[in-house]
Order: C-alpha cells, then sequence, then structure tokens
C-alpha cells in the first residue's frame, strides 16, 4: 500500500509537493497585493487627479494604504462607496480583496469619525479609544480638524491622548504649545 499526499493551496489548486503549494500561495499573495497597490494608485488619481504622489506602499503595506485611501475618499467624496466597491469587484482578484482584506464596517466609522471629530472624540473617555479605529494614522486634513478643535478649546486632552497614543509626538507637542500655524495654513 501507499499513501500519497495531497495540498491543496488556498485558491483550490492541487499539489503534490508541500513546497509547490506554498510557493504557489506565496505568488498568488504577491498578486493579490500587486493588484491592490495598483486599485489604491488607481482609485486616489480617479478621485483625486491633480493629487501628487510623493510616495507609493511596499507590497506588505498594500493593504493598509488601500483602506486608508478608500477612508479619505469616502470622506471627500460619501456617494463614492458603491462606484469604489464595483471597481475592486472588476479586479481579477477582487472578491479575494472585498472578502478578506477590506472591511466596509470598520472603514465607514473611519470615515463617520473623520468627518465628525467632536462627535467621536465627546462619545469616548479617552482619545486613544479611537487610534485602532483610525488605524493609527491621520491625513492631513485630519490633523488640521483637530488642530481647529484643540484652538477652540474643545477635547484637547482627548486630542492630545488620541495623537500620543497614535505615536504622533511632534503634532501634540505644536498642540499642546498651542501652535497652530503649520496645521491651519
Amino acid at each position: 500500500m501507499r499513501t500519497k499526499m495531497l495540498y491543496i493551496a488556498d485558491d483550490g489548486i492541487s499539489f503534490e509537493s508541500e513546497i509547490e503549494c506554498r510557493v504557489h500561495e506565496r505568488k498568488v499573495k504577491q498578486e493579490i497585493l500587486q493588484n491592490m497597490k495598483d486599485l489604491d494608485l488607481y482609485l486616489w488619481k480617479k478621485y483625486f487627479p491633480e493629487s501628487e504622489i510623493n510616495a507609493e506602499p511596499e507590497l506588505y503595506q498594500a493593504s493598509m494604504w488601500l483602506q486608508t485611501d478608500i477612508a479619505e475618499i469616502m470622506v471627500s467624496f460619501p456617494e463614492s462607496k458603491d462606484e469604489i466597491i464595483s471597481t475592486i469587484k472588476a479586479n481579477p482578484y477582487g472578491d479575494k480583496i472585498l472578502q478578506d482584506y477590506l472591511n466596509f464596517d470598520k472603514l465607514k466609522r473611519r470615515v463617520e469619525i473623520r468627518k465628525d471629530f467632536l462627535t467621536a472624540l465627546k462619545s469616548v473617555k479617552r482619545g486613544s479609544e479611537l487610534s485602532g479605529l483610525l488605524e493609527w494614522s491621520f491625513s492631513n486634513k485630519d490633523l488640521t480638524e483637530l488642530a481647529k478643535l484643540h484652538k477652540a478649546n474643545k477635547c484637547r486632552r482627548k486630542i492630545e491622548d488620541l495623537l500620543t497614543d497614535c505615536n504622533f509626538h511632534y503634532e501634540c507637542s505644536k498642540f499642546h504649545d498651542k501652535d497652530y500655524t503649520e496645521f491651519l495654513n
């Protein structure tokens, strides 16, 4: 009697060798990440054509950048969600990206926070409670909104707590010193 091992990749393709299966899965993951990176660039250029692109993510960052940029697009273009989903679905890996890499419920919450920082800050005990929901990042527009609130003496402690928790120490220091110049220009 002989035993034959069969390895099945995440996409259903069968292999006789574990190594071949792992190599295939790694290759597919790289393709998915590259597709996410390309989708991110396409969507950004579509919604912000005048915007200059100064940086590009490494492949391992593609998912995070795509989520962050989709949230930014949805803040600026509230009716864009369906069109974004359609664009992603048109991609060869679109269903996989939507299923495994993007969570539109979390994106929706992130957009709600970014659209109204004051309400979001008032709804929490500490500003750091919003850090994870914002993926520990801020756009320049976010920092401007937070600077306006801080300057108006609204939720100062929570804003400083949020900035500190997200490792925006420089910005927190400037806000604490009431130096808003670079954020309000």
